[in-house]
């Protein structure tokens, strides 16, 4: 071959192949043009812990250098002794009562704070119960035709693309058990996972991944999503036992009868999960009000004690008279009738949750809100106790998982708050709390012992975000201390199309 045939053949063998480089690259950056990464709202994500749940709890208002006095509907008042802006002494008589109606109006009002106390301990009960509470099926199929008896229905394993059932018989669509790339496993919203897999991960330290998707298909919008790390499993689980997917809890199996079952179609007793998120806010306010009216009730009761006998009435305290009721215009019972303001400020007495406990010092500011009259007022943390209380944060109704810890903070301007009332304490959004965050897990991938998060970028395009982890609450919820904002959006950080430089598109159809 001549040097012109030579020069033309690698002439053409250039152009081919730079043909068929432009031809890939051209459906390279087509593809990509098409293909888009779903990013969801960290603030549609975070779970709000730190600065929600943590900070917030229920108080009381505390102050023996304060004395307040109601009337009730039936209460005589013969003689008042002071008058507004009167300095009275511990001991001093301040007005006398009608003892016939007196002691009639105590037994009745003692026979109203047991019914209170009752009252209050019956609804928190309840609450517990209800927090207790397995949700039923939003719809219940239809009963089986009456025929020869049946065993128990066998679950179909596959709806569709998505499992039903994860065993260890069952292959993950993706990944290889490692942090960096656990197993995946598409999932239906009633699936569940069985003990024994679970046991599974746990022996071999593998890394799995359950996705609940839109439609069941990998390629819709993430409802769900639980991560669990073999290594970090403590349990040892029956191995027919069944974990719900949805729920992160366990499935309870209904005990075995031989009677036949009763014949009759009517719903299953039970809430929904819609109707337990109803129900369960709705008791947590019945609960609210209950306990105010026990606290009201009790103080009279005591004040009504008090005045047992000659039916005067004495202060306890010294101070001023701060209010008083003219006898013939009388403002109700909801006001007080007398009211004597010590030289000291009042206190409120609250708990907080064993996240803030190493955030939160003596001098922070506490913010508090009068449940009664609704007023907002601003307090001083005064003492800090290192030992946790029974009483969760909110009543008795905060998270079982942390302890709760006593504090109490000097209220300096307590103009309209009494002793003895009820109200709601919230650690300062300016403390360092606030900016705490915490989102799913599973939206966390560790890499060379560094996290990371996958982050739309200001170029609308994925990248790499490094981000320092802190608390790791409820099992899922992951504190993000720095690297990652509310005002951001990541992505499920697994999966072919999730890569550095991918097109992203903002979504707010993540439904937990």
């Amino acid at each position: 071959m001549d040097k012109r045939k030579a020069g033309l053949v690698v002439l053409i063998l250039v152009l081919v192949i730079g043909t068929i480089a432009g031809g890939i690259f051209a459906y390279k950056e087509q593809h990509d043009k098409k293909t888009k990464v779903k990013v969801y709202s960290v603030e549609n994500l975070g779970w709000g812990i730190g600065d929600d749940e943590a900070s917030y709890s229920s108080g009381t208002v505390t102050d023996d250098q304060s004395q307040t006095v109601y009337l009730q509907d039936d209460d005589v008042v013969e003689e008042v002794y002071v008058k507004k802006g009167d300095v009275v002494s511990e001991g001093d008589q301040l007005f006398r009562y009608n003892m016939e109606e007196a002691n009639l109006n105590l037994e009745m009002k003692e026979l109203e704070l047991s019914t209170a106390e009752n009252d209050l301990v019956i609804a928190q009960r309840e609450l517990e119960r209800l927090r207790a509470t397995t949700p039923i099926p939003e719809s219940v199929p239809e009963p089986e035709p009456e025929e020869e008896p049946k065993e128990e229905p066998m679950v179909e394993e596959k709806s569709g693309d998505a499992y039903n059932i994860i065993d260890t018989s069952k292959k993950a669509f993706e990944g290889k058990g490692t942090e960096e790339k656990p197993f995946r496993f598409l999932c239906t919203s009633e699936a569940y996972v069985t003990g024994g897999y679970l046991n599974y991960l746990k022996e071999k330290s593998y890394v799995a991944v359950f996705e609940i998707h839109k439609d069941n298909r990998v390629e819709e919008t993430i409802l769900n999503a639980w991560l669990v790390n073999g290594s970090s499993l403590e349990d040892h689980y029956v191995e027919d036992e069944k974990w719900s997917i949805a729920n992160r809890s366990q499935i309870e199996e209904e005990p075995e009868t031989e009677e036949e079952p009763e014949e009759y179609d009517e719903e299953p007793e039970g809430y929904t999960a819609l109707e337990l998120a109803a129900e369960i806010p709705a008791q947590q306010k019945k609960i609210r009000e209950l306990d105010i009216q026990m606290r009201k009730t009790k103080l009279e009761v005591e004040q009504l004690r008090a005045a047992a006998g000659d039916g005067i009435v004495k202060a306890t305290v010294n101070g001023t008279v701060a209010s008083v009721q003219d006898l013939e215009e009388l403002d109700g019972n909801s006001t007080p009738f007398l009211e004597i303001r010590g030289q000291d400020s009042l206190y409120v007495t609250g708990s907080m949750s064993e996240l803030l406990l190493e955030e939160v010092e003596v001098g922070q500011k506490v913010l508090i809100n009068s449940w009664e009259s609704g007023q907002n007022y601003e307090g001083t943390i005064t003492e800090i106790s290192t030992t946790p209380t029974d009483n969760m944060g909110y009543g008795g109704e905060g998270n079982p998982n942390v302890s709760y810890y006593p504090y109490k903070a000097l209220v300096e301007n307590s103009e309209g708050l009494r002793n003895g009332e009820g109200v709601e304490l919230r650690i300062d959004p300016n403390a360092q709390t606030k900016d705490a965050l915490y989102i799913e897990q599973a939206f966390v991938r560790t890499e060379s012992g560094k996290s990371y998060v996958m982050k739309e970028g200001k170029d609308k395009r994925l990248k790499k975000q490094y981000v320092k982890t802190g608390k790791i609450v409820y099992g899922q919820a992951i504190q993000i201390l720095s690297g990652l904002k509310n005002s951001d959006f990541i992505a499920f950080p697994y999966g072919k199309e999730v890569k550095e430089g991918a097109r992203v598109k903002e979504t707010d159809e993540m439904d937990y």
